[in-house]
């Protein structure tokens, strides 16, 4: 079973503090003894939209850390993913200051994190939207 990660590992592992790239790497070398590793399309794009971050330093890492990119997401992912914002647009709606803003592509890295088995990420909205998914934090 693979591992999806999220963006914000990426980013700490070569952007973040020494304690937060030591986690990330600490996350993904544990993760990768279980199964492999993968990052959907979403968070492909979102690292290519770091500042500073090009194209090639992107497939490099990917290259070098033996992480797989899954440009093509199912249907099932994509419903998913829908029907997991549209609870957060409900909720959103009935209390809008109680939750922060969140995009269509968050719950899509969710969703086909639901299916590769798992999602390394600091960020904890997930469990809320999807329960069944297994989260690792660094």
């Amino acid at each position: 079973m693979s591992c999806a990660i999220d963006t914000n590992i990426l980013l700490d592992l070569v952007a973040g503090d020494e304690d937060s790239a030591a986690r990330a790497e600490s996350a993904l070398e544990n993760e990768s003894r279980r199964g492999g590793l993968v990052i959907s399309a979403p968070v492909y794009a979102e690292c290519l939209a770091h500042p500073g971050w090009r194209q090639r330093d992107v497939d490099g890492l990917l290259r070098e850390t033996k992480i797989g990119l899954s440009w093509d997401l199912s249907q099932q992912t994509w419903i998913r993913a829908g029907l997991a914002f549209a609870q957060f647009v409900e909720r959103r709606r009935k209390n809008p200051g109680d939750q922060p803003r969140r995009l269509l592509v968050d719950f899509v890295i969710g969703a086909h994190a639901l299916e590769a088995g798992g999602l390394i990420t600091r960020d904890g909205f997930y469990s809320k939207y999807f329960p069944n998914l297994r989260l690792v934090k660094p």
